[in-house]
């Protein structure tokens, strides 16, 4: 790392020198800020606690009230006056949780610790059950004490979130306000409990034992509350508390006091009264709430003057980290210009005198540091690099003179050398002139040989395809025609067959005639036999009739058989019908298959022809295959001696092209040679 930092530009390690300390400065100043910070944001916390005090005081004064109200409404048995203080009561706190009660459900008391968290979480559960009380106070289903408990604790709970204030505060002057305040609140807390003892005492008209232990305990811690108040509190929060707590109303609290603590367990004959004591010991509770307002607003404004203090401070150290940090900036870059930029211009003015600028005028010689004393130095160089080039100047010109007279007697050798090789150049040109003209004769000739013998060879080869496309079509017929005799040979079969079958069939039409005509003679006898049964009926029905009454049941039967004789001659004589359409049809038939079987037998005869001339043209397909393949051999034969020939040219013709190529090869050759002693002589007479 050393090692990358000393080999960097001194601009770069200027900058690094000058980042370390500012660094560091940013440093401290972020946790200076960083301090400020804290600082404001724990008095802005602050300040929200002892915003919300006042509101829950307000809670507290009205659930105070609420429980003084209900002590004394149970120890009255709900009877005259109380049941109409009770409803005022409850709706004097119903209003305040209105308007209250929402807040502290949305206040964000995670934000402020688990204290405050867990305080407001118990305190917000409780006020939930305060209806529930309120029943149970209104129906008598409840005691002082179970009364007295739940109010106490809620209003406990309260308490607990405004003490947070004192516990959090890192301002002397805010804790010790907060204390003070925290007092007031737990000495009105006792003073509501002694209001609520003391309605139980006068109107019971004697103190128990417990009661007066409690409201003589009360009273002492009233006391050692106040002395914290005096301690801790600014000198106008307690004259103000003077100025206030005076009158008849707190005089007259004191002597009821001092009766109900000297009476001990004692009747109470005084004419003082619950209501009485009640109605004073609230107004003295109201004085002392005018108190803790007092105090509540020097708190708030204290906080709000040390948040507006640390707000202050916070832009101050902000405002002069970056000023520190915008100066020492601006130190370091000015101190590193006022180095890098004198030694930048040195380093392009070496620059130029490296390049040959030896007229280049250098800046800062007049200086009394140590870039001045390297720009005097620069100086130096650039006069003796101005020397040195006039030197060299005047060597050059010397050189000049001798090579002048050197490419005199060089160019003289090269005139002398081009003259003579020259001529065997010319030489060498003309003949391998001679020799490329006759190898290009030669190569046209094998071309032309090599052209004649690919058009011998591309006919012969055509020949050759056409014979054996003759070969193959006769090979093919010859294959067809087989197929043909075969084919023939299986018609006559089948004309054979088809013309015995035609026979069989004439005879079965023959012997179907005859059936049918015995048929006909069957059905002659059966007409002669219905006629007959007719006649018999027809002479039974007469011979019925003349018997009269006992020939009629023979008569019925006579006319059955009548009717009986006329369906058979009448379905005789269908069938008859039939019988002659199908004699008809079948000596149709007979006539029909006698002319199919001569048809048959002259198709045969041509067959057996068409067979013969079949076999006859095979033979000589087969004549002709044969040929066809005897000319194709022939024909490969002679494209064969045609591709000799032609390889013959071809090699003809690529000895030509050789013997070309090495004539233009030895004319390039030539050429090359005479360019070569071209340069050669260029370049003596150019040395």
């Amino acid at each position: 790392m050393l090692g990358g930092i000393f080999n960097a530009n001194i601009g770069k390690r200027i900058f690094i020198a000058a980042v370390v300390p500012i660094v560091g400065i940013a440093l401290f100043a972020a946790y200076i800020i960083s301090g400020e910070v804290q600082r404001y944001a724990s008095l802005n916390h602050l300040h929200t606690l002892a915003s919300i005090s006042p509101k829950i005081s307000s809670v507290v004064n009205e659930l105070q009230g609420e429980r003084g109200t209900s002590a004394t409404y149970i120890s009255s048995g709900g009877n005259g006056v109380w049941t109409t203080r009770l409803d005022q009561q409850f709706a004097s706190t119903d209003a305040v949780l209105t308007d209250i009660l929402p807040y502290l459900q949305e206040f964000p008391a995670a934000d402020y610790g688990v204290q405050v968290e867990e305080r407001l979480t118990l305190a917000l559960a409780e006020l939930e059950r305060l209806e529930g009380f309120r029943d149970r106070t209104r129906s008598a289903r409840t005691t002082i004490e179970a009364t007295a408990e739940y109010y106490t604790q809620t209003i406990r709970q309260l308490l607990d979130i405004v003490s947070v204030v004192a516990s959090l505060a890192d301002d002397a002057e805010i804790k010790g306000q907060s204390i003070a305040y925290m007092s007031l609140l737990e000495i009105k807390e006792r003073a509501g409990l002694e209001r609520a003892m003391g309605a139980k005492g006068y109107g019971a008209k004697a103190f128990d034992s417990l009661t007066h232990t409690e409201f003589v305990t009360l009273i002492g811690q009233q006391d050692s509350y106040m002395e914290v108040f005096r301690a801790y509190a600014s000198p106008e929060a307690v004259a103000f508390y003077d100025e206030t707590l005076v009158g008849t109303q707190v005089d007259d609290v004191e002597y009821w006091r001092d009766i109900a603590v000297e009476a001990g367990y004692d009747m109470l004959y005084d004419e003082v009264t619950d209501i009485q004591w009640y109605d004073g010991i609230s107004m003295k509770i109201d004085l002392i709430t005018q108190v803790e307002d007092f105090a509540s607003k020097e708190m708030i404004a204290t906080a709000d003057g040390a948040l507006s203090s640390a707000w202050m401070a916070l832009l101050i150290t902000l405002a002069s980290s970056i000023g520190s940090l915008a100066v020492a900036g601006a130190a370091c870059y000015i101190v590193g210009r006022s180095i890098t930029k004198p030694l930048a211009n040195l380093q392009d003015v070496m620059g130029e005198v490296a390049d040959g600028a030896f007229d280049v005028q250098i800046s800062g010689a007049d200086r009394r540091d140590e870039i001045g004393d390297m720009a005097r130095a620069v100086e130096v160089f650039r006069d003796q690099g101005a020397a040195a080039e006039r030197l060299k100047e005047e060597q050059e010109l010397a050189e000049k003179r001798a090579a002048d007279e050197k490419r005199e007697s060089l160019n003289k050798m090269a005139d002398d050398l081009e003259s003579s090789i020259g001529q065997m150049i010319d030489g060498l040109t003309a003949s391998s002139t001679e020799l490329e003209t006759t190898a290009r004769s030669m190569s046209e000739l094998a071309g032309t040989t090599n052209e004649e013998a690919i058009s011998v060879s591309n006919a012969s080869t055509g020949a050759t395809q056409n014979v054996e496309t003759v070969a193959s079509a006769a090979t093919q017929l010859s294959n067809a025609i087989g197929e043909v005799t075969e084919q023939i040979s299986l018609s006559a079969a089948l004309t054979q067959e088809s013309r015995e079958a035609s026979e069989q069939t004439d005879v079965q039409m023959k012997n179907l005639s005859e059936a049918a005509n015995r048929i006909g003679s069957v059905m002659e006898l059966i007409q002669e036999i219905a006629e007959q049964t007719n006649l018999l009926a027809l002479n039974a029905t007469i011979e019925a009739a003349r018997a009269g009454e006992a020939g009629k049941g023979f008569a019925v039967v006579a006319s059955e058989v009548k009717d009986l004789a006329n369906q058979t001659a009448k379905a005789t004589g269908e069938i008859s019908d039939h019988v002659n359409r199908v004699q008809e049809e079948t000596k149709t038939a007979a006539e029909a298959m006698t002319g199919i079987a001569n048809k048959i037998g002259e198709i045969n005869q041509v067959t057996s022809a068409v067979s013969a001339a079949v076999e006859e043209q095979s033979s000589a397909t087969q004549e002709i295959s044969r040929s066809a393949e005897e000319t194709a051999e022939m024909n490969r034969n002679v494209s064969s001696s045609v591709d000799t020939v032609r390889t013959a040219a071809e090699q003809t013709g690529t000895a030509a092209d050789q013997v070309l190529s090495s004539a233009e090869e030895l004319s390039k050759t030539a050429e090359g040679l005479r360019k070569q002693v071209g340069d050669f002589v260029s370049s003596i007479r150019a040395a």
